[in-house]
């Protein structure tokens, strides 16, 4: 047997993983039939948005591309010359042309005219409305969903419909469309006709009519081919006197004239089985690389065309542990970090970031084994080199249990009501520079024993109305009049030598 096949097959003999970024349908395409060096042409009519972010992922490319076009509702079928042949996409009726047998007659004729034998008409059911639903990350509780009635005029089962939930796609302001496309697809095949013909010109995309048919409400109708199946064969009689003869067989399918001949929606995205690693990629002024909403770039294992830069993906966003209006936690990966990624629905074209790994050029903040003990959060200041860093650390070793706070500059507690600090045992402060406390209204101080006070130079108390120092029965009072008591059952002033100076001065 020999089976002669389009050069395009020749696209489904590579799979592959690959990253489109701001193409359309076209230009995504046309990029990859080139490369397999395939005639094409774009023969659409309306034009088409560029996608951010599109995806081949462990897919042919003809599977891509067929995948492609079942999302767009673009369908293709072929030109032929003695030397060559094209792959014409189209995306309306209007492209299709008359064929080189364009009036056919049913049921007359003889083998080397051309005619059609066999003519079967089916009616079947079929869906009717199509709903796309969506999530917009910039409005959350939108719920962006478009609904889609058929208009065909045979038989819809009442209650159906094709639904389809596309999570965070860029398609959610095409719905309407893409939904119109779908409806169609589902609907086109409700009142299919089939058959077998001696009509070797018959071609996809093309046009006939009847000129005879012994129902004459078919004759003048016009249909367009949306299949065709040949087969030929040369049969041999050997011997003397032998001849041969030739076989030619050809079966079709074909659909009214005004109906565009959709690709299937059946086609579904590949799907991204389990989780992925990537490398978190930005550009080259830093090492922290998002946008305000959070999101990153990376850089995946299998894309062989990435460079490691802020083109590796699309904006992905980031899980954290909370996340709410204004609150919640929140750790940037940097650049070259390790991450890993799911995808919503296993959809490649969906990624999102769920956590980060070590690795071995990312090691762990505590050395392992031998700190295993130790737990916590520890950043790094943002620059190349260097060991600058904020630091919370658990030490959960026995007998050493410990909270290790560190702050490489500043440290700032804000209470916007009470402090309470029990300490069990000792506590120790040491303040390089100054230290400067400011108390709103009262400060107590309780010593259960004793207190001292060491100052290495000068030591100044200053009160605005009055001081007090009392031990026992004594006492010094000052006020901010001005007067000085010294209370005491015995008052002693030793000294080398005493002046007393003042305008009057009373002994008793």
């Amino acid at each position: 047997d020999l089976y002669i096949e389009p050069k395009i097959r020749f696209s489904d003999y590579r799979t592959n993983c690959r990253i489109f970024q701001n193409k359309n349908i076209e230009e995504i395409i046309s990029l990859i039939l080139s490369e397999h060096d395939v005639e094409f042409s774009f023969k659409t009519l309306r034009s088409y948005p560029k996608y951010a972010y599109k995806v081949q992922y462990d897919e042919t490319d003809l599977a891509f591309i067929e995948r492609l076009l079942s999302e767009e509702g673009v369908a293709y079928c072929f030109s032929h010359t003695e030397s060559s042949h094209v792959i014409e996409f189209f995306d309306d009726a209007d492209y299709y042309e008359s064929g080189e047998e364009f009036f056919v007659n049913h049921s007359t004729g003889t083998s080397g005219v051309s005619h059609i034998s066999s003519w079967n008409e089916t009616q079947t059911l079929t869906t009717k409305k199509t709903c796309k639903a969506g999530f917009d990350m910039l409005k959350p509780l939108s719920h962006p969903m478009h609904q889609a009635n058929g208009k065909s005029e045979y038989f819809s089962v009442p209650v159906s419909e094709h639904y389809e939930y596309l999570a965070e796609t860029e398609t959610k302001d095409d719905f309407s469309l893409r939904n119109k496309h779908a409806i169609e697809s589902l609907q086109q095949d409700a009142y299919q006709c089939s058959g077998e013909a001696s009509c070797r010109t018959f071609t996809v995309g093309k046009l006939f009519k009847f000129k005879k048919h012994e129902d004459v409400s078919r004759v003048g109708k016009e249909f367009v081919l949306s299949s065709v199946s040949m087969s030929a064969s040369v049969l041999n009689q050997t011997g003397q006197g032998g001849t041969s003869t030739q076989g030619f067989k050809m079966s079709f399918h074909c659909v009214g004239s005004k109906t565009m001949l959709r690709p299937k929606t059946h086609i579904r995205r590949p799907q991204v089985r389990g989780l992925q690693t990537a490398i978190v990629t930005g550009n080259e002024d830093g090492e922290i690389y998002l946008d305000k909403h959070g999101r990153i770039k990376v850089q995946f294992h299998w894309d062989r065309q990435g460079k490691y830069d802020a083109n590796s993906s699309c904006w992905i966003r980031v899980a954290h542990a909370s996340a709410g209006n204004g609150w919640g936690s929140i750790f940037h990966p940097r650049v070259g970090q390790e991450v890993i990624v799911d995808f919503v629905n296993g959809d490649p074209d969906q990624p999102i970031v769920t956590g980060s790994l070590y690795n071995g050029t990312q090691e762990t903040p505590y050395k392992l084994p031998d700190q295993a003990s130790q737990s916590g959060y520890k950043s790094r200041s943002v620059q190349k080199e260097g060991n600058n860093y904020n630091e919370l650390r658990f030490e959960d070793k026995p007998g050493d249990e410990h909270v290790y706070l560190h702050a490489e500059k500043l440290f700032q507690m804000v209470v916007e009501d009470c402090a309470d600090i029990s300490i069990e045992n000792n506590k120790k402060e040491k303040v390089t520079n100054e230290l400067c406390q400011e108390v709103g209204k009262s400060a107590d101080l309780k010593v259960g024993e004793n207190q001292s006070l060491d100052v290495g130079k000068a030591l100044s108390i200053n009160a605005g109305k009055s001081i007090e120092i009392k031990v026992g029965g004594a006492s010094i009072q000052m006020s901010s009049s001005g007067e000085i008591n010294i209370k005491g059952n015995k008052i002693s002033i030793n000294g080398s030598a005493i002046a007393l100076k003042a305008g009057q001065i009373s002994l008793n």
